[in-house]
């Protein structure tokens, strides 16, 4: 829980806007790489060397780097991770050149796919399910100087929203088991990943989907929020504690830690004054 508490000490910090005031947040933990898999949330360009059309001129506003763009104006969970621990912020996956090593990790995170390969037909963009991730990420190590320090590096995973949000077979059944139908497919890509030489795996649930601006404007509810969305981000939620305590009870030397961005999202909804201007 030490590190659980650390990383959203780090997320909540620059939440209230604090960070200027305090500077970003340096772990006394060591990880020698960062390896990173989702969707828009952590995204940091690889659709542009995908040719997908050139995002919104509000995203990257206050933050840019070289050749990468995100779906947001700043930066993301996984810079903020990366930031963290005193690692560089990572390049997307392909924007790298095949003689590039990744020494400090790599971005492999694709906007509008998801855990399940059926979701990208639902997707207004070209982009990578997590699969395609991993077989990047499999590809990619043998450009990794050091292999015995994979066990050592740091695994983040943000994914399940688009298959939530996007995946007509998901979203619009009131019936759906979230357990069966996301959950346990995410638990066997978990395990790919270990033994492709993971150990150490940061897993992010998923925020309140109902209570973001965007679906909100489409969706126009007569409540706070759009509960079926809200429904199923927590059904799914609900599976993860349990999945992530079975995997590192049954895959040896492996760490599982859950990081609740539902709960950060829940209190910035709920209370948004006390995150200061701008909320």
């Amino acid at each position: 829980m030490w590190f659980v508490s650390r990383v959203f000490f780090m997320l909540v910090n620059d939440s209230h806007g604090a960070s200027d005031h305090l500077g970003p947040f340096k772990s006394d933990v060591s990880i020698p790489a960062l390896f990173v898999f989702g969707d828009s949330w952590v995204d940091n360009g690889n659709g542009r060397y995908m040719g997908n059309p050139n995002p919104s001129s509000a995203y990257s506003v206050d933050f840019k780097v070289d050749n990468q763009s995100r779906a947001s104006n700043g930066k993301t969970m996984a810079d903020f991770i990366a930031q963290t621990f005193g690692l560089p912020f990572l390049p997307p996956f392909l924007s790298l050149k095949k003689s590039e090593s990744i020494q400090f990790g790599a971005n492999y995170a694709s906007s509008g796919c998801g855990i399940l390969p059926e979701t990208k037909k639902y997707t207004y963009v070209k982009c990578m399910d997590l699969d395609e991730q991993i077989e990047l990420f499999k590809s990619s190590l043998k450009s990794f100087k050091n292999l015995d320090e994979l066990s050592r590096s740091l695994i983040f995973i943000n994914m399940g929203q688009n298959d939530m949000d996007l995946n007509k077979r998901l979203s619009s059944n009131g019936s759906v088991d979230m357990g069966e139908c996301l959950a346990e497919p995410l638990a066997k890509r978990l395990q790919r990943l270990y033994d492709h030489g993971g150990r150490k795996f940061l897993v992010s649930n998923s925020l309140p989907l109902g209570c973001r601006p965007f679906s909100i404007s489409q969706e126009k509810p007569t409540t706070r929020c759009v509960e079926r969305l809200n429904k199923l981000a927590s059904e799914f939620n609900s599976y993860l504690p349990r999945m992530l305590e079975d995997l590192e009870s049954t895959l040896s030397g492996s760490k599982f830690v859950l990081l609740d961005v539902y709960k950060v999202f829940e209190d910035v909804f709920s209370q948004p004054a006390s995150y200061g201007k701008g909320y």
